[in-house]
């Protein structure tokens, strides 16, 4: 996979959310995207409000 460093507009915390809850669902279920899914949750997750 190719990373660009060109920064996307900005999701609302809503969207943002729900992709973290796509991905950490995705990551837990296993396969082979799960290690990219969880690597991508965590950077997601670092950067957003709790969903607690």
């Amino acid at each position: 996979m190719v990373h660009d460093t060109q920064r996307l507009p900005l999701l609302t915390l809503a969207e943002a959310q729900d992709v973290l809850r796509v991905l950490r669902a995705v990551a837990l279920e296993g396969g082979p995207t799960a290690p990219q899914a969880d690597r991508l949750a965590r950077e997601i997750g670092a950067r957003i409000p709790s969903l607690a």
